[in-house]
Formats: C-alpha cells, structure tokens, sequence
C-alpha cells in the first residue's frame, strides 16, 4: 500500500454510513448487443484467461493493446500515448465519456481551467460553467507495481465501459469523464511480470528482487512534492493540462488484515486541506462501502491507518481536488494468499465495528478477490460523481475561490534574492513554478514583516490557486503531539512528519 510495510490493520472507531444498491455485482456479466460483442472482444477471449484467474497475469504491452483496440472500436474511449518512462515504456492515458463529452473535451477543459482560477468570475457565471461542465475523474493504478491487482481490474472497468448499454453505465458517460492511466509505474509492471512468468515451475522467489521503480522504488509514491520522476511529472501534465475534479489512487496493501480501506481517512489531517475536499472523500468513500457491503463483500474498512498529513503521497490535495485512495489486501502477486493457520479461518479482524460494519469470513484471497473489489469500488465513486455532477462542479470552483479570496496572515513568503546558493534557490522556485504556483519577483528593495529584502527577491502570495500548496511547501511544518492517552506514548505517524522545502 502507500507503506508497504505489510503492518496489519487493527480496526478503531469511526461514523457514518449509508446504504446504496449493489448494481456492480457480475464482473463479467454482458450486457451488449450480439454485434457489439462481436466488434470488441471480451477480455477473456483477448487475454487467453478470465481476469483475475491464479497465476495469471495480463502484461503491460498487452493491455496497451487492448485498449487501443477499445479506443478503435468503440465511440467512447480515446487512447493516447503521453510520453515515456525512465527505461521508455509507453505512459498512456486513456479518456473514457459519452461520445458527446469526447467531442467537446477542449470546452470541457475550457470550463475546468476557468473554475480552478476564479479570479474575476462572478459567482453567476461560475454556477452557469458549473452546469454546463462536466467531473474529470483521474484513476490511476499500481504506482507500486508489486499491487498487480489494480491494472489487472483496468481491464475490466474500460471494458463495461466500452460496451455496456445499461442506463447506469450510460449516465455515467453522460456525466462523468473518466481519465484512466493503467499502471503509474509502466517499468514496474514490465519487471514484475516479467519476472513472474520467468521463475514459473522454479524454486525462485517469483516476486521481482531488484527495485520495481528505477530510481525510487517504492518511494516513488512519495515524490508528489519533489517531482524527481519522469513519471512523476507525466501524471503533473494531465493534472494541469485537464484540471480533473477528483484523483483515485489504486493501491493494495498487507495481506492478514482488512480486505479494503477506503476514505474517510484518519487523523491527523494538514489543515492546509480545504475542508470541502475531506467531504467529498467521505462520500465516495461511504459510496464505495456502501456498494462493497451490498454485494456481500466483507473486511471494508474506513477512518483506520490512513492520514491526510504527509503531502508527499497527496499532491491533489493541495489543488482542489479530494484524493481517493483505496487499499485492497494482496495476494502472493498472482497466487491465492492463505491464512496461516488454515483455510478455514477467516482473514482480517472477526470483530465488527462502527467503521468496520462486516469483517471478512474466508482464510482465502486471490486476485480475483481484488479484482472484484476494485471492480465495484471504482464504479460506485463513479455513480456518487454522476449522480451528484454539478454539486462536484460548484465545491470544485469554491475551493479555489476561497484561497484566492484569503485575507488572513501569512499573507505571503519571500524568498530574498541574497542567496549564499543560487542553485538551491532555483530548484526550490522551480518546484513550486512546476506545483502550479504563482511566483512574483520584484522591481526594487522592499521591506516586509520587519524585515528589509533586495530587488530581485522573489514573493509568494498566498491569494491564488495553488496557495494551499505554497503555504504547506513553505510554512513550517508541526505535526501534532499525538497520544495514546493523556501522559502516554505518542501514536507513531503513518509517514513523515514535514517536507518544508526551506528546511529540506
């Protein structure tokens, strides 16, 4: 998961919750005509295997195939290669929506750059662009390429959606554009399955023993503040080129303990965060429970393990956008984890809680399982979206309204032009500058807050877009002195406790 430490969860308190119908059952269940069928084949007929079945696999390459062919055959997915890698593997985005949105991405795009920058729209204008506009939902999977599962349940997802005729799946495309990256990490897909086949029918250890990220690792899921990685600054371009209204980061997490968290998350969160945005992931979080619960699928769990503090995994966070992440139990890759102590013994907690409604009662997991999981995850977050499209237009275009209207201290950060490290001073400007931030340099010397700056100094205003992001990369950071209980042990951070780039 976002740790990768494999630690179990244990499962702590939490409210909220409401109930919604199970419509995503039947991963494979057909609803197209005959011709329909024929024209696009279905990912069991394209693999060789049904989708999530032990030991197998789709490859990277392969599934750009596949969804290439979608895009070829179908009026309601355009494919397009974004750039490459560190070791030149394709980086693809797929865009999936009506073919009516499809046909007016450039006015939809209009619109989402418009309100992420309210500055001299009026309120009027901006409601009206709010009707007019449609949710970008950006799902992206398997940044830590050992968590196969969630590229594997790609497949699946941009196969319905290509080609089921259902009124639900059409108010989707209706109201919703779907900007899909099938794997964040494409070089760690390619070596891990690779590797995997490689070592069949050998004693190998069959998980990949060499980085799966050529630089970073696992931390390449730690870089949303530094941007050091191609890949890192390819997902950058389709948030600032397409200005999505919500970002779904697809991750697994240790085996032994709940089968999916989802939000809300735990505290502590950065109070930089807009509050609107914890509430939009509350409710697709309580979505996502909602439908997992109804099909009978046990071990849900929200409010536990997860925080909004490090800005290092929440880049979306600091720029209007709610940041979903679901954490899905793994398998031994592609084989069937069991529970230690037998089949018949139920994996994760036994005992249900307020945020932990129904715990798990199988000693099983495979990659189906996570499939499935996945599966209904994503399409309830997409039902919540489209059901409630212009209530997520509105909130999109509040948030940023509300930093550009700030008028509270800090009022802004200077960086002083005498500089002992010119260098340094350059990169920590162009971290923000690539952040989105607005930076200003001025004409002559100036004095502010007490303090006297030459010209050339460079001024950070909090009032702007991205100010959310400015003020938590520049401001000192104090993680809060968290307790077991009044006087006891301080509760362990899940991360690191501050990136304050002046400090870093």
């Amino acid at each position: 998961g976002e740790g990768a430490d494999g630690r179990d969860q244990a499962v702590g308190g939490a409210e909220g919750h409401q109930s919604a119908a199970g419509k995503f059952a039947g991963l494979h269940e057909h609803h197209q005509p005959a011709a329909v069928a024929q024209e696009i084949p279905h990912p069991t007929d394209f693999f060789g295997f049904e989708i999530g079945t032990d030991g197998e696999m789709a490859r990277y390459p392969k599934i750009l195939e596949y969804l290439q062919l979608l895009a070829d055959r179908s009026g309601r997915i355009e494919y397009e290669e974004r750039g490459t890698t560190t070791l030149g593997n394709p980086y693809v985005l797929a865009t999936i929506s009506s073919p009516e949105n499809l046909a007016r991405m450039d006015r939809l795009v209009e619109i989402n750059h418009r309100l992420n920058d309210p500055r001299g729209l009026p309120d009027a204008e901006a409601m009206a662009l709010a009707q007019e506009g449609v949710p970008f939902y950006f799902l992206y999977a398997t940044i830590h390429s050992t968590e196969v599962g969630n590229t594997q349940t790609i497949i699946t997802i941009a196969h319905r959606l290509a080609t089921d005729q259902s009124p639900e799946i059409a108010e989707m495309l209706d109201n919703v554009v779907l900007l899909v990256v099938p794997s964040q990490n494409p070089d760690g897909q390619v070596l891990v399955i690779d590797h995997w086949y490689e070592t069949e029918g050998t004693a190998y250890n069959r998980t990949y023993p060499d980085l799966y990220h050529h630089y970073a690792g696992h931390d390449d899921n730690r870089d949303w503040f530094m941007f050091t990685q191609k890949e890192t600054r390819l997902a950058l371009d389709i948030h600032r080129e397409l200005k999505p209204q919500v970002t779904h980061d697809m991750h697994q997490m240790g085996s032994t303990g709940a089968r999916i968290f989802v939000p809300p998350f735990q505290d502590p969160h950065d109070p930089n965060i807009h509050p609107l945005l914890l509430e939009g992931q509350a409710q697709i979080g309580v979505a996502m429970a909602a439908a997992l619960i109804a099909e009978g699928k046990g071990g849900v769990v929200y409010n536990q393990q997860y925080d909004l503090w490090a800005p290092a995994r929440q880049y979306m966070l600091y720029h209007g956008q709610p940041r979903i992440l679901t954490e899905i139990a793994s398998a031994r890759l592609a084989d069937p984890f069991v529970n230690s102590a037998g089949d018949q013994v139920p994996l994760g907690p036994q005992d249900a809680r307020v945020n932990f409604p129904v715990p798990y009662d199988k000693g099983v997991w495979r990659l189906r399982d996570i499939v499935d999981y996945g599966f209904t995850a994503v399409f309830a977050a997409l039902e919540q979206v489209a059901k409630h499209r212009t209530t997520w237009m509105e909130n999109y275009s509040r948030v940023p309204r509300d930093w550009v209207d700030r008028d509270e201290p800090p009022y802004a950060f200077v960086v002083s032009a005498d500089q002992r490290d010119p260098f340094e001073t350059y990169e920590l400007l162009e971290l923000l500058h690539t952040g989105e931030v607005e930076i200003h340099q001025a004409r002559g010397p100036f004095t502010a807050g007490g303090e006297r700056y030459p010209a050339g100094s460079w001024v950070i205003q909090l009032a702007q877009p991205a100010g959310a992001f400015a003020k938590t990369m520049l401001e000192q950071q104090d993680y809060p002195d968290l307790r077991y209980y009044p006087g006891g042990p301080p509760i362990p951070p899940y991360d690191v406790t501050a990136q304050t780039l002046g400090m870093l």
